[in-house]
């Protein structure tokens, strides 16, 4: 089979590799769609350092995997007496976390410290076939076409966030929000919003492309470097301020912006990962009492609500989300080139080994 095998920075073949084995518990998956996720391109950009034990390889040895978590596609074996049939589609929950430590048995698997992960530490979705522990597994209703079901991963994150926002389903659509950035995880989160009833969405990003893109879904889309994000969020609430802020650009330049859009004691909800140690405005911080939250991952509910959602086709803009479809032969150019190079001109670029090259 053929598969972008990892090393390190900067450095992936794409190889002729053994199909895997099918062992007791496991499920063979023949790849459909594999998305490019943020932490892929830090992974070939820089390395697996940031990640720790996220990124420790199941196998002594040098790092040697196929990348990619965001994956979807059909089963193509499974043991007797599985409740899988060659040919279903399935989409991948990517997380492997150990389920015995304090974390995972009170609900917080997303936190496990032991955490590993398909396309992380043992071979993801860059590839014709990954053999998938069963629990990893879900079935897709009909209804969800395996041409975006690779979605359903970065939208588990928006559904985790909005749940760790810890406001009330009837509250919503009182509520107004600030996202911050317009790239994948912001395009995700506006979707989810909209999906809940949020009264209000404004979106700061900078790119043209993306404020394009996510301005079909929010209700305002500003330029920070030419408008005055903080004055619209103060019009749209008649002074009094947004109700969470959810970043989801990483930017340092970025957070003032986002505690001075926000209401007296409203919260500040961090997804993103930052390339510097975050800088907070501490005195503007206490004296409006913001609470500041952190959510990463999803939970095994946030997984299965997500696919519920792709199945009853609550969240908008799912389709135009897709900027590209590249094969994985051409993951390197047309995948982390095309990123580093153009980055902000796309929001998902989508990866198959069946597939030949095409704009989405």
């Amino acid at each position: 089979m053929r598969a972008a095998i990892y090393r390190g920075a900067k450095d992936i073949t794409v190889e002729d590799r053994p199909s895997p084995s099918l062992e007791a518990g496991r499920v063979l998956v023949d790849v459909e769609w594999c998305g490019i996720c943020g932490s892929d391109l830090h992974l070939w950009e820089k390395g697996p350092e940031l990640f720790g034990a996220l990124t420790k390889p199941d196998t002594p040895g040098p790092m040697a995997i196929s990348l990619g978590h965001e994956f979807c596609g059909r089963v193509r074996a499974a043991n007797p007496g599985s409740r899988f049939r060659p040919g279903d589609k399935v989409m991948i929950d990517p997380r492997r976390p150990c389920r015995r430590c304090i974390d995972c048995n009170a609900g917080h698997s997303y936190c496990c410290k032991a955490q590993g992960g398909y396309g992380y530490n043992t071979h993801g979705g860059f590839a014709e076939q990954v053999s998938v522990s069963e629990r990893n597994v879900h079935l897709l209703p009909a209804s969800v076409s395996l041409e975006f079901a690779a979605l359903i991963e970065p939208f588990a994150v928006a559904v985790h966030a909005v749940r760790a926002a810890e406001i009330r389903d009837a509250d919503w659509a009182r509520s107004h929000a600030l996202v911050l950035g317009g790239g994948p995880l912001g395009y995700c989160m506006v979707s989810m919003l909209k999906a809940v009833g949020v009264r209000t969405v404004v979106v700061s990003e900078p790119a043209q492309v993306r404020r394009n893109q996510v301005s079909r879904l929010a209700d305002w889309t500003l330029d920070p470097r030419t408008q005055d994000v903080v004055a619209k969020c103060s019009e749209v609430t008649n002074g009094v301020g947004v109700d969470i802020v959810f970043d989801c650009a990483g930017s340092n330049a970025a957070v003032p912006t986002g505690m001075q859009a926000l209401k007296t004691m409203g919260t500040y909800l961090n997804l993103a990962m930052f390339d510097e140690p975050m800088s907070i405005p501490v005195f503007l911080m206490l004296s409006k009492q913001i609470t500041i939250r952190n959510c990463m991952i999803y939970s095994d509910e946030d997984f299965q609500r997500t696919i519920d959602l792709f199945a009853q086709d609550k969240l908008v803009g799912i389709e135009e989300m897709v900027t590209a479809r590249i094969s994985v032969d051409q993951v390197v150019e047309k995948g982390f080139g095309e990123l580093i190079r153009n980055r902000d001109r796309h929001i998902k670029i989508l990866i198959s080994p069946k597939k030949p090259d095409g704009d989405a």
